[in-house]
């Protein structure tokens, strides 16, 4: 039996079979080709100085679109980044700006809420004849007022810095809602408090100014002078224009000796041991010393809309008498 090997050798020179006889002898094989597919010469052929150069080039070429895709693509990365940061600023500015206008809003339906409440405390407290409760009442009502027109400029405010982005859309001047919180405050009176308080706004607006109409009112109730009336108004007035707060003798509700038309009470003088008097001195009454602590109030001056004191209360009086305003008594 022959035994038959198969040698591969060379792709280039390609397959033979070799068949060794039994004896061994290599003079005595056969050798048989192997057809096999012929491969083309894949060698490249042999190229110029130009063709190498032209190579070169287009290398470059393409490391450098290479490089400048790779530089596109950093610079949209870090402007998409930046984008998304803005966004989100943006996106955290206008939630801030959303609390700040909910806060607002919620303060406004809280003062509302507040003047309706002290309203309706001092219908109650008139209907009482309370005079106290319904002074506190009606300050609270001016208080709650001045804090809703401040509460609604701001408002305002914000509404058109909203608006302020977008210039194209001309924006129409804002007008006074019928219903504004001054109206509100002031449709609480009767028609003639109605007609003052339209003509003194500040009475309403400033809460300083409001503090002395409320004092000149309860002054003029104890004055003697009926509400609304052209005397009433009169007085109050004569305060907000910077008449001299003195203790004003209240008008008696019966029938009473005739009293002295002037400010105050002259101050009555104690003798000393001798009977000369010391013209330094002044004694008053305890209606004066509570008129001094209470009612009448400093009208400039950083204790503007704060009772005067005693010892101012004796100064005035003692200046008054030296100015020949009030005769000492005998």
């Amino acid at each position: 039996m022959t035994d038959t090997h198969t040698i591969d050798i060379d792709p280039d020179v390609g397959s033979v079979l070799v068949e060794i006889p039994p004896d061994d002898n290599p003079e005595k094989a056969k050798v048989t080709p192997v057809e096999t597919e012929q491969k083309a010469d894949t060698a490249p052929p042999a190229r110029t100085a130009d063709e190498g150069a032209a190579d070169i080039a287009a290398q470059i070429r393409a490391a450098e679109e290479r490089g400048r895709k790779e530089a596109e693509r950093q610079v949209q990365e870090w402007q998409s980044k930046a984008a998304t940061a803005e966004a989100e600023t943006v996106r955290f500015r206008g939630t801030a700006e959303q609390a700040q206008y909910d806060a607002v809003l919620n303060a406004i339906q809280a003062a509302d809420q507040e003047a309706k409440l002290a309203k309706a405390e001092y219908a109650a407290a008139l209907g009482a004849g309370e005079y106290e409760r319904a002074s506190d009442a009606q300050m609270r009502m001016s208080t709650a007022a001045a804090e809703l027109v401040n509460l609604n400029s701001g408002k305002a405010a914000m509404e058109a810095a909203r608006r302020a982005p977008q210039p194209e859309r001309p924006r129409e001047p804002q007008r006074q809602p019928a219903a504004d919180p001054f109206e509100r405050y002031v449709a609480q009176f009767t028609p003639k408090t109605q007609e003052w308080l339209r003509a003194h706004p500040e009475a309403v607006t400033d809460q300083a100014t409001n503090a002395e109409v409320i004092a000149a009112h309860h002054k003029a109730l104890k004055a003697g002078h009926a509400p609304e009336s052209p005397e009433y108004f009169s007085f109050i007035e004569g305060r907000l224009n910077g008449q001299p707060i003195m203790p004003e003798t209240p008008a008696p509700l019966k029938p009473k000796p005739a009293q002295r038309s002037i400010p105050a009470a002259p101050p009555s003088r104690e003798s000393n041991g001798g009977g000369a008097r010391n013209p330094n001195e002044v004694k008053l009454t305890a209606r004066q010393v509570d008129a001094a602590n209470t009612t009448i109030l400093w009208e400039h001056g950083p204790n503007k809309g704060k009772p005067i004191g005693v010892p101012e209360y004796a100064r005035r009086l003692l200046a008054m008498e030296r100015d020949g305003r009030l005769n000492p008594p005998g």
